[in-house]
């Protein structure tokens, strides 16, 4: 099972965005409790606004279930890369953290996000591979 991220990583990743010293006290705090409560309360400060500051965080809570979710998504070359699905999954969790409706228990938030991005990038899958197949099919119908 993955580690969660350490609270080095999350100064590393604030140090990179560059994240005020501030801004930055508050988001550690969340992180030295529950990560599934931290990440309620993350989503709440997200969906209120400052939006900027709250995704890292967000998304360094999600890391280890969208790595693991990652993994059940295969690529649709040449039109959808590996690294276009990683980065389809990133978008659609922080849309579900921003629009979806709140579970009422907050530990399964995470999972409610993580299942809905999925389900939103396995669709994209789905859409890209029937277009491909029907390219596939109208080209054969031309030889």
């Amino acid at each position: 099972m993955p580690s969660s991220p350490t609270l080095a990583d999350h100064l590393e990743l604030c140090d990179d965005l560059g994240v005020p010293s501030g801004t930055r006290r508050l988001r550690v705090f969340t992180l030295c409790r529950d990560d599934r409560l931290a990440l309620a309360a993350a989503v709440n400060a997200y969906r209120a606004g400052c939006r900027s500051s709250w995704a890292p965080v967000i998304l360094t809570l999600m890391a280890p279930a969208v790595e693991g979710r990652l993994r059940d998504l295969y690529p649709v070359p040449p039109a959808l890369s590996s690294d276009d699905i990683r980065q389809q999954l990133l978008v659609e969790v922080l849309e579900a953290a921003l629009c979806m409706p709140l579970p009422q228990d907050p530990l399964m938030l995470g999972p409610a996000i993580l299942s809905r991005a999925s389900q939103a990038v396995s669709r994209r899958l789905g859409r890209e591979l029937r277009r491909q197949e029907r390219q596939d099919h109208s080209v054969e119908e031309e030889s």
